[in-house]
This record gives structure tokens, C-alpha cells and sequence, in this order.
């Protein structure tokens, strides 16, 4: 009780003062084409060209296991493997040159990569179980660290990474924060570590439901709600926060916007990618399908009507989206991720949106891919090699000629 007090705390006088200060940001400036009904996923895909593949145990580089982020300048490839502990760095051909990192508590060491990105010339990675960043060359020669805190250390905070010149973390939500919190800040640390101010407030749409049977406390996760995206692009010059809105005339639209590194509202757009309402059936249906996912051992004094009254109580309107996920690039290009949920195995789509463009087209991997970045002008996959192994691929994109 007393850490979820203090965590209620923190959020009430982190908006307090996102409140006080709103006036302070810069005016919004509209960018982009106008809204329209057109489908950006509708139609022929982009072309794919394949430039580099980085595939795992060839010329006695490491074995990939579970390639999380990439990447990519004019000379190296940079690949993020949680699973092994390190950031392991290519040439731009795709052999392997060296493995930044190890597994342990020390300088330089990682408990649980979760991310990676460019501060100049500086490379930095975060740690979520250590809660720390740490700094390196290009030749993955430690700079320092810097492991983020709060006063009275009682919230977890993981490293968001940087924007600019400043330091950014959120808080690793608990499955009870999780069901109960509708935004949570993502704040700005100093140089040392502590909480200097709250830069935005990333949606997170309560994705969680947490409710108690008669013999214990449970919790699923809930795909029916107004969950938020977020993304940096890989230089960290801006930080792109959507969210679904329902405006004037009652559609249901994704509101975007830019934020500078010095907490500005550089810009805000609104894309034609709406939510579909959700309906009791289709509530019961999702419970259904996933209480009989569960363990046996896990369906003891829990039954479906239990987890279809959790849901409806969650969210009185419940709607949902296809497009699940956003990923930005160093040119701007935003990527948003439409999945089909009714058709095991379909392709992914995503959709490059341009804010001073707006939509290019979408682009569709072959099968068992998934887009992990955008950088030095290719989009970065992930699929599977022989023998099961990952391979990163580094797509050129065949644009339509107007």
C-alpha cells in the first residue's frame, strides 16, 4: 500500500506541474496533408529490395537469439540481443566485429537490455532491471553510466533513454498500476540521475485488467481500450506521442504529436486511422478464447463470466485498432504497424506516414518478418535463418513513381 501511495503521489504532483507550466510550450503548428477517409494500407505495397543480411554463427560471430532493436550509420550495423547480453556491432557488409557488453552488475555489464540510441557520437543502452544508461564510443568503449532514482527510491523507473540532451525514464508499470492508470510521465532526469521535471505524459490505456477470484488475485491483458503509441526516432531529436481521439464530428481519429527535445509541441497532426467499437459478444469471445489458453492449474475459481465481467467493467465503451505499434525514422518517415487479428498468420503492414507528405504507401514483409527499425535510409527486420536462428535484413524501399 504504502508504494502504491507513493507512486499515486509522484503522478498527482508530476501532472500538477505538467498543468502549471502547459502554457510555456510553443504554439502547435498543423502540418501535413488533410484528413481523409482514404486507407493508407489499401492497395499494391511498396516494393522490397533486400541490401543486408546479418545472419547468426557465420565468421565466427555470436549467436543471435533474440534481436530486440538495430542500428545502422555509414560504416556499422549495431544490433541489441538481450538474450546475450550485449549490443553486438557489424560492418555494413554484415560480418561481425565485435560484442559490446556482458552480463553482470558492473560498468558495462546488463541485467535486461531494453533499448538502444544515438546521443552524437555517443552510443548509449538502457538497462530496465538495473535502471541505468550507459554511455560508449563507437568502438563500444564505456563513457560512463548513469542509473535513474527518485528520492525515496521506491518507484522503478526504467530508462526511456535520451532526447537530445536530456536524460528521459518511465515507470515499469506493476499489473495493479497497470490496470488503474490511464497516462503515466515520462520524466527528465539530470545528469546525476534524479527527477528534474516531467517532459509528456504517454497514454497507456489501463492494458491490463486485474481482478480476484475466489481463490486468488489474477490479471490479463485487456486489447479493448484507448491505449496510446509512442516512438523516438533513432537520432532522439524528437519523440512522437498518438493517441485516439474523438473529435467535433464524432470520428475517431489518431492524434499525433512531436515533441522537441526541449519539451516543445513542435507539431500536431491528425491521421485518418480510426478505432472500431467493440461489442459485448466480442468481449466474450476474447474471454473465452483466452481462459481456455490458461493453464489447467490456473482455471481453478475463475470461470469466463468472471473474466467478461472484469472486462466490461474495465471500459465502458470498449473499441479496439488494428494498428498496434509505431516506429520512427532518422529522415522523419513514421511506420505504423496494422495487424490483422482475425487471420492467424497474416503478413504485417506498415504504413509510412511523412509529416510534411503525408502517407507513401505501405510496405508487406514476407512472412515470419518483423520491422524493428528505420535507419540510414533501409527498414531493419527480423526473421528466421536456418535451423531457427534470427536473421536481420536491411530492406530498400521501391517507392511509386508519382
Amino acid at each position: 500500500m504504502g508504494v502504491w501511495l507513493t507512486v499515486t503521489g509522484i503522478l498527482h504532483s508530476m501532472r500538477m506541474w505538467l498543468i502549471t507550466t502547459a502554457f510555456a510550450f510553443s504554439p502547435l503548428a498543423v502540418v501535413g496533408q488533410p484528413v481523409t477517409d482514404d486507407d493508407p494500407f489499401r492497395g499494391e505495397p511498396l516494393g522490397l529490395r533486400p541490401q543486408v543480411e546479418i545472419r547468426a554463427m557465420i565468421d565466427g560471430g555470436p549467436e543471435l537469439t533474440m534481436p530486440r532493436s538495430v542500428l545502422a550509420d555509414s560504416l556499422h550495423i549495431y544490433v541489441l540481443d538481450p538474450a546475450s547480453f550485449g549490443v553486438h556491432r557489424f560492418d555494413r557488409a554484415g560480418a561481425w566485429l565485435s560484442t559490446i557488453g556482458a552480463e553482470g552488475d558492473g560498468p558495462g555489464e546488463f541485467r535486461r537490455l531494453d533499448g538502444m540510441g544515438w546521443r552524437s557520437d555517443t552510443l548509449w543502452v538502457s538497462d530496465g532491471r538495473l535502471a541505468r544508461l550507459s554511455f560508449f564510443d563507437r568502438d563500444g568503449v564505456l563513457l560512463r553510466s548513469v542509473r535513474l532514482s527518485v528520492a525515496d527510491g521506491s518507484v522503478s523507473w526504467r530508462p526511456s533513454g535520451v532526447l537530445g540532451a536530456r536524460i528521459t525514464g518511465s515507470f515499469g508499470l506493476s499489473p495493479d498500476l497497470a490496470a488503474a492508470t490511464d497516462s503515466i510521465p515520462i520524466a527528465v532526469f539530470d545528469e546525476d540521475g534524479t527527477v528534474a521535471d516531467t517532459l509528456a505524459w504517454r497514454i497507456t490505456g489501463r492494458g491490463v485488467v486485474s481482478f480476484r477470484t475466489a481463490s486468488r488475485q489474477s490479471s490479463l491483458q485487456y486489447p479493448f481500450d484507448r491505449r496510446g503509441l509512442m516512438a523516438f526516432d533513432p537520432r532522439r531529436r524528437w519523440l512522437y506521442l498518438a493517441t485516439w481521439r474523438v473529435g467535433a464530428t464524432g470520428a475517431d481519429r489518431l492524434e499525433l504529436v512531436r515533441i522537441t527535445a526541449a519539451g516543445d509541441t513542435a507539431a500536431r497532426m491528425t491521421l485518418p486511422l480510426g478505432r472500431i467499437p467493440v461489442s459485448a459478444r466480442d468481449v466474450r469471445s476474447y474471454a473465452r478464447a483466452q481462459y481456455e489458453e490458461r493453464p489447467e492449474r490456473m482455471r481453478s475459481g475463475l470461470s469466463v463470466e468472471d473474466m467478461v465481467q472484469a472486462f466490461l467493467r474495465h471500459h465502458e465503451n470498449p473499441s479496439e485498432t488494428h494498428v498496434d505499434a509505431m516506429i520512427a525514422s532518422e529522415e522523419g518517415t513514421l511506420w505504423l504497424r496494422k495487424t490483422d487479428r482475425t487471420a492467424d498468420g497474416a503478413p504485417q503492414r506498415w504504413a509510412g506516414y511523412e509529416p510534411d507528405a503525408g502517407f507513401l504507401g505501405f510496405v508487406q514483409f514476407p512472412p515470419g518478418h518483423q520491422l524493428l527499425a528505420a535507419a540510414d535510409g533501409l527498414l531493419w527486420t527480423r526473421g528466421e535463418g536456418a535451423f531457427g536462428l534470427p536473421t536481420i535484413t536491411g530492406w530498400e524501399i521501391a517507392r511509386r513513381t508519382p
